[in-house]
């Protein structure tokens, strides 16, 4: 059991009440990347969540509707908590936060618009497999899989196994996509492309570094803080990209696309 020290807690649940202010505030542009997204082939909703209502033909009914069903009860059972237990609200907020927020920025804000980012459905996310974010590379097509280090890093411990495992086995994603070439601009068309296998990296920022991320895509001011937020964000892919592509017990065709991703991280250091 994880027991907190009450300025801790205190200053979660501070934390909590900033970043539901900065949800609603960040809500029109993560709209208007899910519009975008729609256009280019992704079935997504408002927040930027892929479908998987959607995939019926590519998955059969039956284990659709189980999916579906396994979905409702975990947020049921997540909501439930959320509304029983103020921290427990407060990291849902503070997730939240976290996921519009590099959905936005590297959609919108980061890597001078080479990559772009749909968030996982809920059942990628909730039911097992762990994926928050699919981010891919509009010019080579690469797909990579993201899970949230949250602000909070000791909330990740319990899950380090289970992380490494993914990092050398490749991460599964149920209802993904992949891009392929089209006539229509950008040039590329979103294909839905199930249960895919894919490398796994880690999305981490600091509490301070994303409040000050939260607070510039509300305002839409840009700024010094996604500035140091996209350089310290290649750095961090980067040294992942390098560790992972050279670590004996990966699976070759993983280290294959570590070491791909590393000479795109490479190319984008500044």
């Amino acid at each position: 059991m994880k027991f907190e020290r009450p300025e801790q807690s205190i200053e979660k649940l501070d934390r909590g009440e900033f970043f539901a202010e900065k949800i609603v505030e960040m809500g029109p542009e993560l709209r208007l990347e899910a519009e975008k997204l729609n256009k280019l082939g992704f079935s997504v909703d408002e927040n930027c969540r892929i479908k998987p209502e959607l995939f019926l033909g590519p998955i059969a009914v039956k284990e659709l509707k189980n999916d579906l069903q396994k979905v409702k009860d975990l947020k049921a059972k997540f909501d439930g908590e959320a509304k029983r237990s103020p921290e427990k609200q407060a990291e849902k907020n503070i997730g939240e936060a976290l996921e519009m927020a590099k959905t936005i920025g590297v959609n919108g804000h980061w890597f001078g618009g080479r990559f772009l980012a749909v968030r996982s459905s809920m059942y990628d996310d909730f039911c097992g497999n762990k994926v928050d974010n699919l981010i891919y590379d509009s010019q080579t097509f690469e797909p990579l899989a993201a899970i949230d280090a949250t602000t909070d890093q000791a909330s990740k411990l319990p899950q380090q196994k289970e992380i490494f495992k993914k990092i050398l086995e490749g991460a599964e994603v149920k209802y993904g996509y992949k891009l392929e070439k089209s006539d229509q601009a950008p040039g590329f068309k979103a294909v839905k492309n199930p249960n895919m296998k894919l490398p796994y990296f880690i999305i981490s920022f600091k509490p301070d570094e994303l409040e000050e991320i939260a607070r510039s895509l509300a305002a839409g001011t840009g700024g010094s803080a996604l500035h140091d937020a996209s350089k310290g964000l290649v750095e961090r892919l980067s040294e992942q990209a390098e560790n992972f592509s050279q670590h004996p017990a990966i699976k070759p065709e993983i280290k294959a696309a570590y070491g791909r991703f590393l000479k795109i991280f490479e190319s984008l250091r500044f």
